[in-house]
């Protein structure tokens, strides 16, 4: 699927249980914590952030964020193509940075905004239907092995069918007529 890959029974089981959870929750703000949590939990990094997009202007927009205040960060749009999160949500491809001054991608951005210093980046798409619906950042993540890649490529899997689960019960709870 993601090349070899060996998990321990632990990493194994937090796989399993994320996909459950992340499966049968259809309440957005929770979705989001969870994958997170989860994932701050597996691969260690300073910043994890989700991020999903905006279909009608082809935009990434910040839907939550681990050590990065949110609040500074929720009005930014990142147009699709845009900086390393832009470009995996353009080529629905994993990137792995190691040192963000030799990519020509890097941005600098949100490191102006927050105070904080990226030094290196790890992203995957969010892809439901061969459509990305989103991405995933560990900024400074401690680990840029490809067992950490496959960790994050399994859980973005379910990632997306969970987002997309919620959008169309959101839309489902907006458009069902109401009770007389």
């Amino acid at each position: 699927m993601y090349g070899e890959m060996h998990l321990s029974r632990r990493e194994l089981r937090s796989c399993m249980d994320l996909g459950k959870a992340l499966t049968s929750e259809l309440d957005q703000n929770r979705l989001f914590g969870t994958i997170l949590k989860k994932l701050s939990d597996l691969i260690p990094a300073d910043i994890w952030s989700l991020m999903l997009v905006e279909r009608e202007k082809n935009e990434l927009v910040f839907k939550l964020s681990v050590d990065l205040n949110i609040e500074e960060v929720k009005d930014i749009r990142i147009a699709v193509g845009q900086g390393i999160a832009g470009q995996v949500a353009l080529t629905k491809t994993p990137m792995v940075v190691d040192d963000v001054r030799t990519c020509k991608y890097f941005n600098d951005q949100i490191d102006r905004i927050s105070g904080k210093v990226t030094k290196s980046v790890m992203c995957v798409p969010l892809v439901f239907g061969n459509q990305a619906v989103g991405v995933i950042e560990a900024i400074n993540p401690y680990k840029t092995s490809k067992k950490a890649l496959s960790l994050l490529m399994f859980v973005a899997d379910y990632a997306a069918i969970a987002v997309e689960n919620t959008r169309h019960y959101s839309c489902l709870l907006y458009t069902s007529p109401s009770p007389r």
